[in-house]
């Protein structure tokens, strides 16, 4: 049984990956039936993803309750945390020649500009 649930965690962090797996053994429906069973399917990678999501959503709500994203508040310091990542990352983004990471890509990158996200804090 450790074998195969293995196998599944496996073939989910592909399939969330967007990597090659055969549709008849990896799918939404199975996935989400496996999860509903309590078996969880987060490795590393999706714990990560999911956790970017989360602080990307706070920032989000930041954005249309103050209007800007020109300072964050200081009783908020796990988002301060994710903003101060995000700038270095990004740094390290430009640095590589814009290769995608796990850490930064361009899908995070747009979707940051598109709340008004500042790369440089003098300019925030």
């Amino acid at each position: 049984m450790n074998r195969w649930l293995r196998t599944q965690k496996q073939k989910y962090e592909r399939w969330v990956r967007g990597g090659r797996v055969d549709t008849s053994e990896a799918n939404q429906t199975k996935f989400d039936m496996l999860e509903a069973l309590g078996v969880e399917l987060g490795t590393n990678y999706v714990r990560a993803e999911r956790l970017w999501e989360s602080n990307f959503e706070e920032l989000k709500k930041l954005r249309i309750s103050q209007g800007h994203l020109n300072t964050i508040p200081d009783d908020n310091p796990c988002l301060l945390k994710f903003v101060k990542d995000q700038r270095e990352k990004y740094k390290e983004y430009i640095q590589s020649g814009g290769e995608d990471s796990d850490e930064m890509n361009a899908r995070r990158i747009t979707a940051l500009e598109s709340i008004g996200f500042k790369w440089n804090k003098a300019l925030a």
